[in-house]
């Protein structure tokens, strides 16, 4: 390969990269933003789901639809929302248990690695 032409692509990469980092950063912080002001709410760990599920999956399913996520994006969206869950007092039910279906005991928390590679195999 031609070195001129692996050096373009090797900048057009890293601006890609760039741009895409940009992009995770606004929407954590968007999500970080919405659910820090429904914190204030004292809504039962129920109501914290809904709105998690709701809320959080609007400003992600595009994203997840485009973008390809990375693993670290999605742990850090993971812990805001447990902060918002548990209100920064440590994981009382397990994540899993969460997840499962209201006969199974849970509530039906979307669980984003799943939703990410569900979007993604379409």
């Amino acid at each position: 390969m031609n070195p001129l032409i692996k050096d373009i692509s090797m900048k057009m990469n890293l601006k890609d990269r760039e741009g895409r980092d940009i992009q995770y950063e606004r929407i954590t912080e968007s999500i970080r933003k919405t659910l820090t002001f429904w914190k204030r709410r004292k809504l039962k760990l129920r109501g914290k789901i809904i709105v998690v599920n709701g809320l959080l999956m609007s400003k992600l399913i595009y994203v997840l639809n485009v973008l390809d996520v990375p693993e670290r994006v999605l742990k850090e969206i993971d812990k805001i929302i447990s902060e918002l869950l548990w209100d920064g007092r440590g994981v009382k039910i397990a994540k899993e248990v969460l997840e499962n279906g209201y006969k199974d005991g849970g509530l039906k928390l979307i669980n984003l690695d799943r939703k990410r590679k569900h979007v993604g195999s379409r």
